[in-house]
């Protein structure tokens, strides 16, 4: 798995950067084609994954794939890498899934749209940043596909940037969304205080003995959490702007 599980989210990464690239000059209306074949590939490779680990059941609780370390700070180490369990393989498979039934509507949608190769940059980058987010081993790779995915949301909701109420309604998104990560990087600042890591695996075996039943640190972390969770789905009060989302291309 761990030779071939890092091209899920490279494919629609490949995708966006050909699609941005090239789309307008060269590929143009076969964008989509290329955005839809890319993500399709995901999927196969999410399946894939999916029947591996089910069928080698040497690692119940989750395996970490890390291939080199991105940042190394005397003890404080953030290797690039994923975690793989039963949780990050179905959402794998729903993410790619999901999202090549809508690229595969959208080809059709878009066909006509002058901008259906920045439309198609736009959707598999958005899908890599999910992708990494469902599939990553700490919590700053996690952060980074958070990030990636508020940016696309802020693109795609704005795609039609010479009408004044789509870029409003983007960047309205964009701002609200910033609450949600405030709160996510308190977290994670207070988590790293309390355990000394930010990898899931370790995370899991560290916490319980560092932290007492209904504690104040682990309430008040789990709560700046949500807050990053109902910025990024629009859950009350940071809900004011879903509405305004309808301002982007229905695929959006």
């Amino acid at each position: 798995m761990k030779y071939f599980v890092w091209l899920i989210p490279i494919l629609p990464a490949l995708a966006a950067l050909l699609n941005g690239l090239f789309g307008e000059k060269i590929i143009r209306r076969k964008a989509g084609h290329l955005a839809s074949a890319a993500i399709i590939g995901s999927f196969i490779l999410s399946l894939a994954a999916f029947l591996l680990f089910v069928q080698s059941g040497d690692h119940p609780s989750g395996m970490d794939i890390e291939y080199y370390a991105w940042m190394t700070v005397e003890d404080f180490q953030i290797p690039i890498g994923f975690y793989i369990d039963q949780l990050a393989l179905v959402m794998m498979s729903v993410v790619s899934f999901v999202s090549a039934v809508i690229f595969i509507y959208a080809v059709g949608y878009m066909r006509d749209d002058p901008g259906c190769a920045r439309f198609f940059t736009y959707m598999p980058l958005f899908t890599f940043f999910m992708l990494l987010l469902v599939m990553a081993d700490s919590l700053p790779i996690l952060f980074i596909g958070w990030e990636g995915v508020g940016l696309c949301s802020y693109l795609l909701i704005g795609y039609y940037y010479d009408r004044d109420y789509a870029a409003d309604a983007g960047t309205k998104a964009f701002l609200v969304n910033r609450i949600g990560d405030f709160g996510f990087l308190l977290a994670m600042l207070m988590l790293y205080c309390y355990t000394e890591t930010l990898q899931f695996s370790r995370l899991s075996d560290v916490a319980p003995t560092l932290f007492a039943q209904n504690s104040t640190a682990i309430t008040v972390i789990t709560l700046l959490l949500f807050l990053g969770a109902t910025g990024k789905s629009a859950q009350v009060p940071l809900y004011v702007w879903l509405p305004d989302a309808m301002a982007g291309p229905t695929p959006v």
